[in-house]
């Protein structure tokens, strides 16, 4: 065996000093902190993500589920959807949200688009009354050619003519936006009203009344007569210095009608087809004042419906008159002038859609 070099000693010995060593257990001590850390940021990261992935899986789940919940298409309530909507006579139509149409005789109202956010309607002649429910689900647009109409919930009517579209607020607020009207956009609230006429006049400006003050105008107009409260909310005010429309006769006597005053009505009918011969819808006011008389005083329905006929009225209301003719002078009492009107009937119409009616007063002795 050789002999060591050196001392073992002195080979074991480290010449480090306590403070180095010091320091590198302290450097030690934090890698493994370190090490002991990054496993769990790491599982930090990953439940985050799963947790941000789990919210939009929940809602995406929640948006499908209010699509899937959102209210369809607008449906009467007898469950159809309603398409063009127009008579010759007054029609009134309840929605399953609660929303209401009536239209008056000879308008016109085609749904363009019904969806559960939606109803697009044109709005092709005639009055046509709105009551949409407020708080609805869906905005109501109407196109009436000179000028939009949008609404969420109120009600309101519009009367559209060759010449010019009216709209009256009753409750709530409309918006009305066209060529033709000032600004192209107005703001309507209740008792306010607008005209918009074509390019012969200036564009519409919004007129605010109190409904007291438009009855009044229209009673000195229609010859002083007195407007009950239950119709005010209709009523078209007049203008100074000349007579009332027949528009504005007709919708007044419909709201004097449906107010129970049916003698007002019939005062206010009359005038029309007085004032308004030449006008063609005269006839129309002729056909509504026989409806009023059927009943109670079928001798002077008959008169009635024999000047609509006068008056040269629109093919449908011409065959409807006719019928009525027939039944109201048998109703009172003149055979032979009903079996004259029905005998007529029968040549004119001989498909007509009030034929099997209409023979029975033929036949009658």
């Amino acid at each position: 065996m050789s002999e060591l070099r050196f001392p073992v000693r002195d080979a074991l010995s480290d010449g480090t000093s306590e403070e180095e060593v010091q320091r590198i257990w302290v450097g030690v001590q934090r890698r493994r902190v370190r090490s002991a850390a990054t496993p769990h940021r790491k599982g930090l990261a990953v439940a985050g993500l799963l947790g941000a992935l789990a919210m939009a899986m929940l809602l995406v789940f929640s948006l499908a589920g209010m699509r899937q919940s959102a209210p369809g298409a607008l449906l009467t309530r007898d469950g159809r959807a309603p398409a063009t909507i127009g008579a010759d006579q007054p029609v009134a139509l309840d929605f399953n949200d609660g929303s209401r149409l009536e239209l008056g005789p000879g308008a016109e109202l085609e749904v363009l688009e019904n969806t559960g956010h939606s109803l697009v309607s044109a709005l092709r002649r005639g009055r046509v009354g709105f009551q949409v429910n407020p708080g609805g689900p869906r905005r109501w647009t109407i196109e009436a050619g000179l000028a939009t109409v949008e609404v969420v919930g109120t009600r309101f009517v519009l009367n559209r003519t060759a010449a010019a579209l009216e709209i009256e607020v009753e409750r709530g607020i409309v918006l009305v936006r066209g060529e033709r009207v000032r600004d192209r956009v107005q703001r309507l609230e209740a008792n306010q009203r607008l005209v918009v006429s074509d390019g012969s006049s200036p564009p519409g400006v919004v007129e605010s009344r109190a409904p007291s003050a438009q009855a009044d105008d229209l009673a000195e107009a229609a010859g002083g007569e007195s407007i009950s409260p239950s119709s005010q909310a209709i009523n078209i005010p007049a203008q100074h210095g000349r007579a009332p429309s027949i528009d504005e006769l007709l919708l007044l006597a419909d709201a004097r009608r449906r107010s129970g005053d049916l003698a007002g009505a019939e005062t206010l009918l009359r005038r029309a087809i007085a004032l308004h011969t030449g006008n063609p819808r005269a006839a129309l006011a002729a056909f509504t004042l026989g409806r009023l008389l059927f009943e109670g005083r079928p001798r002077e329905a008959a008169q009635a419906f024999g000047q609509c006929l006068a008056l040269s009225p629109p093919a449908a209301l011409a065959e409807d008159a006719l019928a009525r003719l027939a039944e109201a002078e048998a109703r009172g009492g003149r055979l032979a002038q009903a079996r004259r009107a029905a005998d007529e009937y029968q040549r004119r119409y001989p498909q007509g859609r009030w034929l099997a009616a209409v023979q029975q007063w033929a036949d009658r002795d």
